[in-house]
């Protein structure tokens, strides 16, 4: 257990370096950092699947780089991906005002074209 939380530390530390570049305009930079970032929550959700918490940081690493993407393609899959962690999360009765919000994000997106199945 304390790997898979050194783990997730390295993540959000990948995470806040790339919302750094992100803030500079940096898209690119941000987006190498966010997709590394992923790359470790959703190794982190696959070893632990009852942690809600690494399941809420999977489901943000996928909104940022839904916003990020440049690729129609990549915004569906990064979108399709974060609603169905977050509906995931809400089936299971996590509460959190974070969730709620990002659900409401994710739908907006939806509700506006974004053709998201899940």
């Amino acid at each position: 257990k304390d790997r898979t939380d050194f783990k997730r530390d390295l993540s959000v530390s990948l995470y806040n370096v790339g919302n750094i570049y992100k803030a500079l305009g940096e898209g690119n930079k941000a987006l190498s950092y966010f997709e590394e970032s992923l790359n470790i929550m959703k190794e982190l959700v696959s070893l632990e699947k009852d942690r809600t918490d690494f399941a809420m940081d999977y489901a943000i690493s996928c909104w940022n780089l839904y916003r990020l993407a440049t690729q129609r393609e990549d915004e569906l899959k990064y979108l399709s991906d974060a609603k169905m962690i977050v509906e995931d999360l809400k089936k299971r009765g996590t509460v959190h005002e974070q969730l709620d919000l990002l659900y409401k994000y994710i739908l907006d997106a939806d509700k506006y074209g974004e053709e998201v199945n899940t």
